[in-house]
């Protein structure tokens, strides 16, 4: 993709200006990207031709669903946290695969495709934990500060992909797909040792609710140190006149 800046057109145009035709760049330093990055372009070149990425989104929000009713139905039995695992493998495929496949086939709707994929997403992590929240694994006032903790993420991404052109799709080295498959190995845990509570100073807690405080708390402060630095560095790009500055 070429993102190379133009000569101006006209005097009143700033050169410096990356052209609104210029593609975000997609930063994933996730722990897997490079082992994703193949997988999934290698699945995205044998998938039938009927397949459209529309199609996977679809593919994505049902997984999601089915993974919230997975996690409801434990109160039940924690055998179904095994349907709660093949929902976070198709939800996988589904979400990882639909911007792929548009690349591959050079089908992209860049500003439908973004908006859908990331639309998505919220969805997703909305209904994933109000499940989780409403079943025995996690208190509900806790998977709502997972959901407020994400929801601050994507806020302080977009902000970012606005003003940097750069579209940050992992915290640290943890992306999507680390999420999912900590998630998977934590609900294999959950499955194994029968969802375990501690007590604490009266507080009944599952290792889901631990996780899930630490975790959430975390990330909220993560968010404010970003949020910080990034004001922090954009003040030095873009800085006061010099005459409004302090002495």
């Amino acid at each position: 993709m070429n993102t190379s800046i133009k000569p101006a057109t006209n005097p009143t145009e700033d050169p410096t200006k990356v052209p609104k035709s210029a593609g975000r760049v997609r930063v994933n330093q996730g722990l897997l990207s490079i082992l994703e990055k193949k997988a999934i372009h290698w699945l995205a070149e044998r998938l039938p031709e009927w397949t459209l990425p529309d199609h996977l989104t679809i593919l994505g929000l049902i997984a999601s669903v089915t993974i919230a009713i997975a996690y409801l139905l434990t109160a039940k039995s924690l055998h179904w946290i095994w349907l709660v695992n093949a929902g976070l493998i198709v939800h996988w495929f589904a979400d990882s695969l639909d911007g792929t496949l548009a690349r591959v086939r050079r089908i992209e709707r860049k500003k439908h495709g973004f908006f859908v994929d990331h639309f998505s997403d919220a969805v997703s992590v909305l209904v994933i934990f109000t499940g989780l929240g409403f079943s025995p694994l996690m208190r509900m006032d806790i998977a709502l500060l997972v959901i407020v903790a994400y929801y601050a993420h994507m806020i302080l991404t977009y902000l970012k992909a606005l003003v940097e052109n750069v579209f940050q799709i992992s915290i640290g080295l943890v992306g999507p797909t680390e999420a999912r498959l900590f998630l998977f190995l934590l609900n294999i845990g959950i499955w194994y040792f029968q969802n375990p509570r501690f007590t604490f100073y009266g507080q009944s807690f599952t290792i889901f609710d631990l996780v899930g405080l630490v975790g959430g708390v975390a990330a909220l402060i993560a968010f404010l140190v970003a949020g910080e630095l990034q004001r922090r560095k954009l003040a030095k790009i873009d800085p006061l006149p010099e005459r409004y500055r302090k002495k």
